[in-house]
């Protein structure tokens, strides 16, 4: 299993970002979707299809005013709508939403008049179980407000009040619905520094301070962040304490429980606030974060406990705070964060053996490139691995080799498709395909190949590759070059020509 790294500003051809991103998945369509606030203030979407990133200017498309803090998003799944929602310079809440006819602009603020202004960035989500849609803020005063809407239009409550004349709000809140238990929860950092939830049922809203209740947990220095187990019915709020370690409050059956998620695996300090998702197909959870290193760091639990890894260490610093989700029809994860000097970057997890890619930013001069994928395994328990290699060069020369073994029974094929893009959309591509013997059966168990060679395509492409580049690599054990083609397809980017360098032509 693999991280793998890819530049979204450079591949969609996005300008850079001012602040944090915000990303969900759209499963009827099954499209991703990241949206930031560029240093224009305008709202920016990169979205990803079959054919790769695409980028939208949202404020543009719906007509709508600039973005004063980063934005918040959520899908209407039953609805097959999209929404982002974010404060305007106005001290509106200003909603940008999607349907099958294009993007919209709402002022959500003059539809519900007596509301006070936001300031900062808002939490919204769907409540599926009433068809309801959710904004909470945090006002001037450090109130909370919620914006919400029925069949009969939107509507306005002071939650403060509604929960009891609750404690001020010292940051962002984050809110979610327990859809099997038809509650809601919106969960903020007080100004006392206690993690504080304000939770709805059938009776309204009431008031917690799970800092108290979880037994004197450590104080919060920053955002939450929240998600739901819903196989185990647990909700888990991660955050950066003041001790600087990521720690979390989660609640079962049982009642509400505190972990200081860092010192239980020896991961390093926060700089900024994390980000948490589940991935259900795998039943595993994951939190990310911006640690003192500058890179970005991801704790993630399975059924043998809490553990620690550096995805970021693929790639160029972060800053500010990532954003992640798992999409599950693909058995992908994919965790998005803006890089120093404000480019947007995507780090995806794929099991072994479906594939793995990189990239790299221009570099005007540079005279090769080589590229190292060890090990190769597959998919589906085949006990085959391997590895590869290939190398270009800006006199068009190029060498691509492979080497692979089994180790099972049967004998089996073994197909690998590599393609590299440059920044304008040319692909340059490379296959290789063989047969391996098995310990039953005669043939040789291995296979290997090297093939190189002088390409005017190659040449042609330099200057391109100068400004920048990046790579996938697929491998599977049928011959099936098509079905290989397609994953990378869908994942390097959109293409403007393709150079076959090695092997068959792809369209």
């Amino acid at each position: 299993m693999g991280w793998n790294l890819n530049e979204l500003s450079s591949s969609a051809g996005a300008p850079v970002a001012a602040g944090n991103p915000a990303g969900y998945m759209f499963p009827a369509q099954g499209t991703q979707h990241v949206v930031y606030r560029g240093t224009d203030q305008h709202v920016h979407e990169l979205w990803w299809d079959r054919n790769g990133w695409h980028h939208q200017d949202l404020t543009a498309s719906a007509k709508a005013p600039p973005a004063s803090f980063d934005p918040a998003t959520y899908m209407a799944n039953r609805q097959g709508t999209q929404h982002v929602i974010h404060a305007g310079p106005d001290g509106h809440v200003h909603e940008l939403w999607w349907d099958e006819s294009d993007w919209h602009h709402r002022d959500l603020s003059e539809a519900t008049p007596r509301s006070p202004a936001i300031a900062g960035t808002p939490s919204a989500w769907m409540f599926d179980k009433q068809g309801t849609h959710h904004v909470a803020y945090r006002d001037r005063e450090g109130r909370l407000q919620e914006l919400w809407c029925d069949a009969s239009g939107w509507h306005h409550e002071d939650l403060t009040t509604a929960a009891g004349n609750a404690p001020l709000c010292a940051g962002n809140p984050v809110g979610v619905a327990a859809e099997a238990a038809g509650t809601q929860h919106v969960l903020y950092r007080g100004q006392d520094h206690h993690i504080h939830e304000l939770s709805w049922d059938a009776s309204g809203w009431h008031h917690g301070d799970l800092t108290v209740i979880a037994g004197d947990a450590a104080p919060a220095a920053g955002d939450l962040a929240t998600y739901l187990f819903a196989a185990q019915g647990t909700l888990h709020v991660a955050y950066r304490a003041t001790d600087g370690y990521i720690h979390q409050l989660w609640r079962d059956g049982s009642g509400w429980h505190h972990q200081n998620l860092c010192a239980l695996v020896g991961a390093p300090t926060a700089v900024d606030d994390p980000a948490g998702y589940l991935f259900g197909l795998q039943g595993t959870q994951h939190v990310l974060y911006r640690a003192t290193d500058g890179l970005l760091h991801e704790l993630w639990s399975d059924v043998n406990g809490w553990h620690h890894d550096v995805p970021g260490a693929l790639g160029p610093l972060a800053t500010g705070r990532p954003t992640g989700y798992s999409f599950e029809a693909q058995k992908t994860q994919h965790a998005f964060y803006r890089q120093e000097g404000g480019r947007v970057a995507e780090l995806w997890w794929q099991p072994d053996g479906s594939g793995t890619g990189g990239s790299r930013p221009g570099a005007q001069g540079e005279r090769s490139i080589a590229l190292q994928w060890d090990p190769v395994v597959f998919d589906g328990g085949v006990p085959a691995s391997g590895a590869a290699t290939l190398s270009l060069a800006a006199d068009g020369a190029w060498k691509f080799t492979g080497r692979f073994h089994n180790a099972g029974y049967s004998p089996t094929s073994v197909s690998l498709v590599w393609g590299v893009r440059g920044s304008k959309g040319t692909l340059l591509t490379f296959a290789s395909s063989g047969a391996l013997g098995g310990t039953l059966g005669s043939g040789s168990r291995d296979f290997s190949f090297e093939l190189t060679g002088k390409s005017d395509d190659i040449k042609a492409a330099w200057d391109e590759l100068g400004g920048g580049w990046n790579w996938q690599a697929q491998a599977g054990t049928t011959a099936d070059f098509a079905k290989l083609w397609g994953d990378i397809k869908g994942a390097i980017g959109p293409v403007r020509a393709i150079a076959a360098i090695a092997g068959p032509r792809f369209e």
